[in-house]
């Protein structure tokens, strides 16, 4: 599960790669433990009064928006492409793919998610084949 927090004007502030894992297998040893909370509850208690020092020490982090990325907010289907690189979509699953610049991004038809946003890869490696 990955986590983003961005600013009201769209650019990334933190992002946090969330492993349910352990949770899981809590949940799957004790039927009592609710599922409901293995996807959001606990992760987001944790986050309570984290925003401030989020937004402080983003750069400090694995993981976080490098100096380059801090103009590359998220961008809407039908917009070109701010610059090259991979991009993914949440509207879409495995939707990383690449993007010259200029290009313009496509609208993900029949998406439970709702309107179609790009947003820049913090992985900008080519894919493992």
């Amino acid at each position: 599960m990955q986590f983003s927090i961005y600013e009201p004007d769209g650019q990334l502030i933190y992002r946090h790669i969330y492993d349910q894992t352990p949770y899981m297998t809590a949940y799957m040893m004790d039927f009592s433990f609710p599922e409901p909370e293995l996807a959001d509850w606990d992760f987001f208690v944790a986050l309570k009064g984290s925003f401030d020092y989020m937004r402080e020490n983003a750069h400090k982090h694995h993981g976080a928006a490098s100096p380059d990325d801090s103009s590359i907010s998220r961008v809407e289907a039908g917009k070109p492409a701010s610059r090259s690189g991979w991009w993914h979509t949440p509207a879409k699953q495995n939707s990383r793919r690449y993007f010259k610049q200029g290009d313009v991004f496509p609208e993900i038809e029949g998406s439970a998610y709702g309107a179609t946003f790009w947003q820049w890869s913090p992985d900008q490696s080519d894919p493992k084949l």
